[in-house]
């Protein structure tokens, strides 16, 4: 006989594929905007040195030209062999022997994609594709 008991759990998860994506698009766009900012730093500091020497230059040019070019869009691509999920579950529950409790785990699932078992069937038969 096991006492009652009330639970409730939140699972979330996300593809790996997708989490290395938006790595790569993060550290892309943070790079970009560091050097974004440094370019505006150095535009500041030299607007002095345009002012001092308009006479002799004749132009507001700056003398020091900066291209700045944004990153690249990459395109997300799964893998069409392989599935990879991490997830995180949180669960809370109440019960009449334990009282309550919180618990947060971690789970990673591997597993082969649809196309690929089917591709290996084809291959084990040698049905024509």
């Amino acid at each position: 006989f096991y006492p009652w008991m009330i639970g409730y759990f939140l699972s979330m998860s996300l593809s790996v594929d997708f989490i290395a994506w938006m790595a790569g698009r993060t550290i892309k766009t943070t790079i970009f905007f560091i050097n974004y900012c440094a370019i505006a730093i150095l535009k500041s500091i030299s607007f002095p040195v345009i002012l001092l020497t308009f006479p002799l230059r004749k132009t507001w040019e700056s003398p020091i030209q900066f291209k700045l070019t944004q990153p690249k869009k990459i395109p997300l691509v799964y893998s069409l062999t392989t599935q990879q999920q991490i997830g995180i579950t949180w669960s809370w529950r109440l019960s009449q022997h334990n009282g309550y409790e919180f618990r947060l785990s971690y789970w990673h699932v591997y597993l082969p994609t649809i196309i690929h078992l089917l591709q290996q069937i084809r291959q084990e038969r040698r049905l024509p594709t």
